[in-house]
Formats: C-alpha cells, sequence, structure tokens
C-alpha cells in the first residue's frame, strides 16, 4: 500500500464522517487559540517592557541617599570605583508656574548637568533646536509646548520663558523642543517638564550637594560588583535603583505568568487529544470489515497503522495551522486595545507592540501535533493489530 494511497484512503475517511471530523478539529483548534494567543499577550508585554526597560539604560545605577546628600567628595570617590565610567547629578524641583507671552502654565522643572541629559534621559531628541543648553538655556517638554500652543504662543527656538520661584521669575532662552519621551526612571514628566542645566539651580539647591546622582558603569557585567562596593561605603544609608536587576526581576515573573497561563490553556490541548482518541476508535469500530478486507487484499501492519496515524495527523495540521493564525490574531487584537504600560516614576504610558517569540510559536506548533499524534497511536495500534479473519467476521 504506497504513501500517496494511505493519504487518500485517511482523506476520504475523514470526508466520509464530516461531522464527528469538525467537532474533532474544532477541540484541536480551540487549545491552540488559546496557547497562541495566550503567548502572544505575554511575549508582546515582555517584550516592549523589556525595551523600556533598558532604554533606562541597563549599565546605570540611580543613588538616592536618605538622611544625608552627596558631596563633591562623595562624587569624587565613587568615580574612582573601578569600572564606573562617570556620574551625573540630577534633581526634581516640583511643579512651578512657567510663563511666556502673557500665558502662564504649570510644568514640572528638571535639573540637570547639561553634559549628562542624555545619560539621564537615554534616547531624548529634539523636533526643534539643540540639547546644548547653556546657562540661561532650557529645553521644553512636547506636552508643554503643546499647551502653549493651544493657548495661542507658539515657543520656537531663542524665544524667552520665565520660571516662577516664588516672587523671582528667572528668564530662560528656548534651545530646543523635546520629542515625545515619556517613561524614564530618573523620575519627573519630561514631557511636561522644563529641563535646565544644573549651574543655573546652584543657588537654589546649594553647590556641590547632590540628592540624586546617576551612575554609569562600563558593562552590564561589572554593574553587581558596583553595587555591592557601595554598599559597603554607604550601607543602608544609600537607596539605589537598578535598572538592570529590574529586567531581570520582569522578565522572571512574565516567564512565570506565561508558564502558568500556558499550562491552563494546554489542558484544552489535552481534552482535544482525548476526544480525538474517542473519535478514532469509534472509526476503527466501524470499518472494522474494511480493515479486514485491506488486510485481506496484503495491506500490512504498519499500512493501516500509518492510515489513522495520517488522519490524525492531517486534523492536527489543519487545526494547528489555523489555530495559530487565529490565535496571534486574537492575541494581537488584545494587545492593540491596551492603552499602553502604566510605567510609574511619572512617565507616559508605552503601546505594547505585537510580537511572538521564536520558541513560543514551535511550542504553540509542535505540542498539539504532538498531542494529537499521541492520542491517535491507541487507536491506531489495535486497527493494526486486527487479524484479517476476525476483522472480515466482524458485525
Amino acid at each position: 500500500m504506497k504513501l500517496h494511497d494511505q493519504v487518500k484512503f485517511a482523506v476520504k475517511a475523514l470526508m466520509s464522517r464530516k461531522l464527528r471530523s469538525s467537532l474533532t478539529l474544532l477541540g484541536i483548534l480551540v487549545g491552540v487559540v488559546l496557547l497562541t494567543s495566550v503567548f502572544t499577550m505575554a511575549d508582546s508585554i515582555a517584550a516592549t517592557t523589556t525595551k523600556v526597560l533598558v532604554r533606562g539604560g541597563a549599565t546605570h545605577i540611580f543613588l538616592m541617599p536618605h538622611g544625608f546628600t552627596l558631596t563633591d567628595a562623595d562624587r569624587t570617590q565613587i568615580e574612582s570605583i573601578p569600572h564606573v565610567v562617570s556620574t551625573v547629578a540630577y534633581l526634581q524641583l516640583g511643579t512651578l508656574a512657567v510663563s511666556s507671552g502673557g500665558v502662564k502654565e504649570t510644568a514640572s522643572i528638571i535639573v540637570v548637568e547639561p553634559q549628562g541629559i542624555s545619560l539621564v534621559y537615554p534616547g531624548i531628541e529634539v523636533e526643534d533646536g539643540s540639547l546644548d543648553i547653556t546657562f540661561r538655556g532650557c529645553l521644553i517638554g512636547s506636552n508643554l509646548y503643546q499647551e502653549f500652543s493651544n493657548q495661542g504662543v507658539k515657543l520656537s527656538i531663542g524665544d524667552l520663558i520665565h520660571v516662577h520661584f516664588g516672587k523671582r521669575a528667572i528668564p530662560l532662552r528656548v534651545s530646543g523642543i523635546l520629542e515625545r519621551y515619556g517613561f524614564s526612571f530618573a523620575g519627573g514628566r519630561i514631557d511636561d517638564a522644563v529641563i535646565v542645566p544644573m549651574d543655573l539651580m546652584y543657588a537654589v539647591i546649594g553647590r556641590g550637594e547632590y540628592r540624586f546622582l546617576l551612575v554609569v558603569v562600563d558593562s552590564v557585567d561589572h554593574v553587581d560588583l558596583v553595587v555591592d562596593t557601595l554598599k559597603d561605603l554607604y550601607g543602608e544609608n544609600l537607596d539605589m535603583f537598578v535598572v538592570k536587576d529590574l529586567v531581570k526581576q520582569v522578565l522572571s515573573a512574565m516567564d512565570w505568568v506565561t508558564m502558568i497561563v500556558g499550562s491552563i490553556a494546554s489542558v484544552a490541548l489535552v481534552v482535544a487529544a482525548i476526544g480525538l482518541m474517542n473519535a478514532m476508535f469509534t472509526a476503527v469500530a466501524e470499518r472494522t470489515r474494511i480493515i479486514g478486507v485491506l488486510r485481506a487484499l496484503g495491506a500490512r501492519r504498519r499500512h493501516i497503522l500509518s492510515v489513522f496515524i495520517l488522519e490524525a495527523s492531517i486534523l492536527g495540521i489543519i487545526g494547528v495551522a489555523l489555530g495559530v493564525v487565529i490565535g496571534f490574531a486574537a492575541g494581537a487584537f488584545i494587545v492593540s486595545f491596551t492603552r499602553g504600560l502604566g510605567m510609574g516614576m511619572g512617565g507616559a504610558p508605552v503601546g505594547i507592540s505585537v510580537y511572538l517569540s521564536p520558541l513560543h510559536l514551535a511550542v504553540s506548533v509542535l505540542i498539539p501535533l504532538a498531542l494529537t499524534i499521541l492520542g491517535a497511536l491507541p487507536p491506531a495500534y489495535r486497527a493494526s493489530k486486527l487479524e484479517p479473519a476476525q476483522a472480515l467476521r466482524y458485525e
């Protein structure tokens, strides 16, 4: 019995009982759709979260002393730690009034050393102007720029704005209009902020005292070493936010969630495999005489076994192919209606990109196929063991 004859026999057998085949296929399809959609949603969230977190700088350590402020001597000592590339001082002064052209808005005031803006806020870019801020220069967040525009004041490079400290109004020149940024580990709503150079604010916060300090390490592999050294120097008096550790924690949590939810979805596949087994046992009983005829005409046991395996494989392949496509589409549909990841620290929501990892795609394909074939093996084996004379006498 040639392979193409076995395939034709299997297809004809499936077509002869369309309702039963359709119901069996539906069971496989539901399981694959559930599994694929769960993987798609989990992978999309994990990939987007990782991208957002890594943008914060996997080699960055944010220092937040409590009960004291870091001094120039502390900063020099920290910069002398092996593998520390640089440090950057920054500060959020809270929400203050900002005015221009007779319009007054409220904005977050972010103070940062000009040479370290791109380190504290990785990936920051200007829509117009430059990131280089002089003593009297500033950067305007995209939302703040839009708020002024809505009030009829369209800020341009070189325009004058005033930041109000109580009764004082400090004039600043606009050096750049920022593109939308969103999330930041350093805190502060950048899109609603005015970023000013640290030199301008020394009179307000005190020269040589640092409430927040970013430490940049030369490699991700050396971050733990620097963290241990900082703990030895300052003990519990220094809070540290390590981006690398957060990335690991998020990915670990997502792996557990994916495994648990994926296991629940896999139950549907097990049920489908049992349903397939039941349907195949029924098919063996219905076609016992036909099996006897085939055996009498010279079909070997392996041919009978392969016919029933082929029937199950055809259902499995169709179910997996349709299920993966529908499951991915369902996961993408749910993800598309997710408004964003609320990342905290004043960051704006970040939209989730649709993604399915190659590993989870392989799992969504191979596990259902494997369960389908395993479900078909007992009835197929039973069919192959029938003796021709016994099968022909079957009523």
